[in-house]
């Protein structure tokens, strides 16, 4: 399962004014993080450069971005499996590496992410998606920690995926690496704890009913995180309860529910 662009794709995405009953500002453990990046500012697309540089701007904790393989091993950003009618999987990166993206950028690489991100006050949520060939999960993988580790950015990069081969290969090749498998159901505590995980963050409608498993991640030194939370009441509600996570569309809209300039 990808994750959704929004928690409800028939909601606006544009950023709101939170009215003063939703405004929180007491202290509180959650971090904003802005989904593909803070792509509905200044007209960025999603996972563009400009998107990164918006939430860099925005002084968020951190943004998330969906990276995915060519066919000839080149790491590049993007959520969907297909783009410009080419899959990314099957096709090489001499065929990929003028597509646009919405605002007029190149499709970027990792290595175009990561080496403007280098050294700025930013966490960089790396997304691995799930690959048509298991064997790719591997190789996608493995791309990946060598590029982050060639340009020395472990100390900004969180890891994140579905795939929890993906998430214990991470751990294999990174030992001290910060990493949550993403999920749509309930995981054990313990499960996670013995793959040597740093936590899970849950798609939100599965966290509107369950408010314990916060409680047991934390009991067992867990962090967890939710996504993708768009709606103020939620957002609200969710920041009560003390996620260490919120990922959004709207990080201008979670930054002024928690009073933050």
């Amino acid at each position: 399962m990808a994750c959704s662009r929004s928690g409800d794709p028939t909601e606006d995405l544009a950023e709101e004014h939170v009215p003063a009953q939703l405004r929180i500002f007491s202290p509180t453990v959650t971090k904003i993080i802005a989904h593909r990046g803070y792509w509905n500012k200044n007209k960025a697309a999603e996972n563009s450069l400009a998107a990164l540089d918006n939430a860099i701007e925005a002084g968020l904790y951190g943004s998330e971005f969906d990276v995915r393989m060519t066919s000839d091993g080149v790491i590049v950003i993007n959520h969907d499996s297909e783009i410009s009618g080419m899959t990314i999987e099957r096709t090489p990166y001499a065929r990929l590496q003028n597509v646009k993206l919405l605002n007029g950028e190149k499709l970027p690489t990792l290595r175009d992410y990561l080496s403007y991100a280098k050294g700025k006050n930013i966490k960089m949520i790396c997304e691995l998606k799930a690959h048509e060939m298991p064997s790719n999960n591997i190789r996608l993988t493995d791309s990946v920690v060598a590029i982050v580790n060639e340009l020395e950015v472990q100390e900004q990069i969180e890891y994140i995926s579905f795939v929890t081969q993906i998430c214990q290969r991470i751990k294999e090749l990174s030992p001290d690496a910060h990493i949550l498998l993403l999920s749509t159901a309930k995981f054990e505590p313990a499960i996670l704890q013995k793959m040597g995980l740093s936590g899970v963050s849950y798609y939100f409608e599965e966290m509107k009913n369950h408010s314990a498993w916060i409680t047991e991640a934390h009991d067992s030194t867990l962090q967890i995180g939710v996504w993708v939370v768009n709606n103020l009441q939620w957002m609200h509600t969710f920041v009560n309860q003390d996620v260490d996570y919120i990922t959004t569309d709207k990080p201008g809209t979670l930054k002024e529910m928690l009073g933050i300039q």
